[in-house]
């Protein structure tokens, strides 16, 4: 396929060469794992596509699927629908979000730089940034 596209000015393949060429490698293993992360961040028009062509991986070829999105009903609603799910809702904690976001600060000098000595200088900004960013990061 990678040939096919150079030869052609290095175009994209299609979704539909994609699927194909996964549907053509599943039928070489006995046993099959995928993880699609973000689903919901396919856009409608291809998810729908895209949900068939996992549908006939797990009904002809007995591949096992795991697939991480945001709550979106119609996509649960789906796929409930469509297979045996097992729905499991993990959300970001606040303290693992400002764990995190501490750790980045403290690891990158030109960020503790700018909070400490620039033009943003403010010694209660590291906390800010913080809250501002666990406060976007409810229901991911």
């Amino acid at each position: 396929m990678n040939q096919k596209h150079q030869s052609k000015g290095g175009t994209t393949p299609s979704f539909a060469e994609y699927f194909d060429a996964v549907k053509n490698l599943a039928a070489n293993f006995t046993q099959l794992f995928i993880v699609v992360d973000a689903i919901d961040e396919i856009s409608e028009d291809e998810r729908n596509p895209f949900i068939a062509v996992v549908k006939e991986l797990v009904t002809s070829h007995g591949t096992k699927m795991l697939v991480t999105t945001r709550p979106i009903q119609r996509i649960g609603e789906r796929f409930k629908e469509t297979f045996a799910t097992l729905q499991i809702d993990i959300e970001a904690s606040d303290d693992d979000v400002g764990a995190y976001v501490r750790a980045k600060i403290a690891e990158r000098q030109e960020l503790k730089d700018l909070i400490r000595q620039g033009e943003l200088a403010d010694p209660d900004l590291d906390e800010k940034i913080v809250r501002g960013i666990q406060d976007k990061a409810k229901g991911m």
